[in-house]
């Protein structure tokens, strides 16, 4: 099996990980989904700002020479799924961004080692890889990686923040 270009990274639960929680949980009970699965944080962004500074951080270290592109946006995204609420499909980044990334804030116990994880695709859509995240997990991936969330069969959110960097070209 080859290798995937891959980094997972705990960096810990953020300080404000409750209030973050709710902001994303309040903005996504409002939200309009007309397409896509997740949407853009609008509110707490100190928070929110400080968690894609530490992004920009482990990968200016992990990738020597990261050159930012004009068109990089700061903005973290939300993915929630629940027993109640899914919206998954397998996709890449190809795009929106060089660099991808999936913080978990919140991650409650599930049954089986699948559920609320995710899972990384060959270029047939068979998949290679499932990792089962904890609370503090920081996923680093290229673009082109194909991936897809898997729903958390219960009442508490699975909370992830998804977040880009448009980035000159990089060596995985």
């Amino acid at each position: 099996m080859n290798k995937l270009p891959l980094y997972i990274f705990n960096i810990g639960e953020h300080p404000n990980k409750s209030s973050m929680a709710q902001s994303a949980v309040y903005e996504h009970a409002k939200y309009v989904y007309t397409q896509g699965n997740s949407f853009p944080l609008k509110s707490n962004r100190e928070s929110f700002d400080g968690l894609y500074r530490k992004l920009l951080e482990i990968s200016e270290d992990l990738f020597d020479g990261l050159r930012l592109l004009e068109n990089n946006k700061r903005t973290c995204w939300a993915y929630l799924t629940n027993k109640d609420f899914y919206r998954g499909g397998i996709h890449d980044h190809m795009r929106t961004s060089v660099i991808n990334a999936v913080y978990y804030l919140q991650v409650p116990k599930t049954k089986s080692y699948k559920e609320g994880g995710i899972s990384f695709y060959n270029e047939e859509n068979n998949e290679v890889f499932c990792f089962k995240p904890r609370a503090g997990d920081l996923i680093i991936l290229p673009n082109h990686l194909k991936h897809q969330p898997h729903q958390s069969h219960t009442d508490d959110f699975r909370i992830a923040i998804n977040m880009e960097i448009m980035c000159e070209p990089v060596q995985w």
